[in-house]
């Protein structure tokens, strides 16, 4: 896989995901035609790194679930081809990335402490739906 694809199985998923598998209510979300992507997704229109730039600002103004697209993990394989590993995952946090990496690393710790205890909490609460599905029996 090409970083293109790459880029085309990461739009695919992302429209999946958000848009219910709406080519036509993604372009609308971004003021373009739908053509526009399904061409892109199709392989009838080249997904160079300007159009990957452009797709990730534009989703992030119009505060849509952010979406990487621009600096996949690329690594060469024995024949020298480049070959896509992965894309960087998506932040999952309100808060900007760029917020956290500005905190210091003993900072970093104590919210990875916050966090592993705020998740065990929730893990362990019964009325969690999580827990509840575990363990009510079906109707």
């Amino acid at each position: 896989m090409d970083v293109q694809d790459a880029r085309r199985k990461a739009l695919r998923d992302y429209i999946d995901q958000h848009f219910d598998t709406s080519v036509n209510a993604f372009g609308k979300a971004l003021d373009r035609a739908p053509s526009f992507f399904n061409e892109v997704l199709r392989r009838k229109r080249a997904f160079r790194e300007a159009l990957a730039e452009e797709l990730e600002r534009e989703i992030a103004e119009r505060r849509l679930p952010k979406i990487h697209l621009v600096r996949p993990k690329i690594e060469g394989d024995s024949q020298g081809t480049a070959v896509v590993v992965s894309l960087p995952q998506p932040w999952p946090f309100s808060f900007a990335r760029e917020r956290f990496e500005r905190l210091t690393e003993l900072q970093r710790a104590r919210l990875d402490g916050y966090l592993t205890g705020m998740i065990a909490m929730i893990e362990s609460d019964p009325k969690s739906k999580r827990t509840r599905a575990k363990t009510t029996p079906p109707r």
